[in-house]
């Protein structure tokens, strides 16, 4: 987890696919740094064990679907839209 422009932040790579969704519990709001991925693509939050799908297609029964993020991959380097920060803070 980063925080970036006051915003936590996750970056995995699940089977040559990469997410950046929001690193924080949308139950609790506490971080999920320290929360491990699966190869699913799915997070358990460390605090309080709720499950959290990175791919909501189709998202598991016994999951929660995690914020997805805006970015580009450029030169290995991963940049998050600027303005889906914005719009995640409202």
């Amino acid at each position: 987890m980063r925080t970036i422009l006051w915003h936590r932040l996750g970056v995995a790579r699940v089977r040559d696919r990469i997410y950046v969704f929001e690193g924080s519990c949308p139950h609790a709001g506490r971080s999920l740094q320290g929360g491990a991925v699966t190869s699913q693509g799915i997070i358990e939050c460390p605090w309080h064990g709720l499950l959290l799908s990175l791919d909501c297609q189709p998202c598991p029964v016994n999951a929660v679907p995690l914020a997805q993020l805006a970015f580009r991959v450029r030169n290995g380097i991963v940049a998050i839209d600027r303005g889906a920060l914005r719009r995640n803070s409202r």
